[in-house]
């Protein structure tokens, strides 16, 4: 975040605080990125090989765990969730519904559409 602006938190513990953060925060927008249990997988075998040493099954444990309660926090009425698997296929409609009718932002989808094609040349958990 920054001082007078938006945040942006990218973390699974964050749903141990959702509570609290609300609380805090009553009139915020939370966007659930909501990723499929696989692909998630994925990410945290490439992420963490030397620093949390769990098992396959040990991961799909917690990733499973924290599925379920953002399952739980995603009904609430000011949270709206987003599936990037559209994104990559060039679907951006449930996000910009979020940016420009939710938060009253200007949509750049040039610059968003821009950023997923070089992420589809690069890095990511597709290849």
């Amino acid at each position: 975040g920054f001082r007078g602006g938006y945040w942006l938190l990218k973390n699974h513990a964050l749903i141990e605080y959702q509570d609290i953060i609300s609380a805090i925060f009553p009139n915020a927008i939370w966007i659930h990125v909501r990723r499929n249990a696989d692909e998630i997988l994925k990410s945290c075998l490439k992420t963490f090989p030397l620093g949390l040493r769990k098992t396959e099954e040990e991961w799909r444990h917690v990733i499973s765990e924290a599925m379920k309660k953002m399952d739980d926090f995603s009904s609430r009425k000011s949270v709206y969730t987003v599936y990037p698997e559209k994104f990559f296929k060039g679907d951006f409609s449930d996000m910009e519904k979020i940016i420009c009718q939710e938060l009253k932002l200007t949509w750049m989808g040039e610059a968003v559409k821009e950023l997923f094609k070089r992420a589809n040349r690069g890095k990511s958990n597709n290849s």
